[in-house]
């Protein structure tokens, strides 16, 4: 499956969290506060943020910037 995730228009700060060979975790910080964890495997990715989504007619995902992610953790 391939997801669109429409994000500010910007370069995130963005910081390796852990690397391995078989794994890589990624943090990712925009400057409206948009918070986005990329957890990679050779089989998956799974993406977390710290706001819920939207889902889009596209098929693709934006933040909704009025309702936050209360299960997220930031790393």
């Amino acid at each position: 499956m391939i997801a669109k995730i429409n994000t500010p228009d910007e370069m995130p700060k963005t910081r390796v969290l852990e690397q391995r060979a078989d794994y890589l975790k990624v943090r990712s910080e925009y400057s409206n506060g948009l918070i986005i964890i990329q957890e990679a495997t050779p089989e998956e990715v799974h993406v977390h943020s710290n706001f819920k989504w939207i889902p889009e007619s596209d098929g693709s995902l934006t933040p909704n910037y009025n309702v936050k992610n209360l299960d997220f953790i930031d790393e």
